[in-house]
């Protein structure tokens, strides 16, 4: 982990927000793949409209860059996630993805 976050100049809390996304992603693979549906109730989640503009910043809930210094943000319910937040989770997806292919050929 030390190496990734080195690597790829980011914190550990961002390393670990990458984590529980790729975790939660994962779950929700596996429900689709099984069948199952999920309601808002089984989450304990309601459903919410997208937050409203305030007239404050609005800040990624995991770099903290604001939407001015980031080419898109995202909202999700009391959280927000930048592009470049999301870029940085998808490549380690995907290193995931070629780390595991390349055991599996061995």
């Amino acid at each position: 982990m030390e190496d990734i976050i080195d690597r790829e100049s980011i914190t550990s809390a961002q390393l670990l927000s990458c984590a529980i996304i790729i975790d939660e992603r994962n779950k929700h693979i596996q429900r689709l793949a099984s069948g199952r549906t999920l309601h808002l109730r089984e989450q304990n989640l309601t459903p919410c409209a997208p937050p409203r503009p305030t007239g404050k910043e609005l800040y990624c809930s995991f770099c903290g860059n604001n939407q001015h210094k980031v080419e898109r943000l995202i909202a999700g319910p009391s959280v927000y996630i930048c592009n470049e937040c999301v870029d940085l989770c998808v490549d380690i997806i995907n290193e995931g993805k070629s780390d595991a292919e390349d055991k599996n050929s061995d």
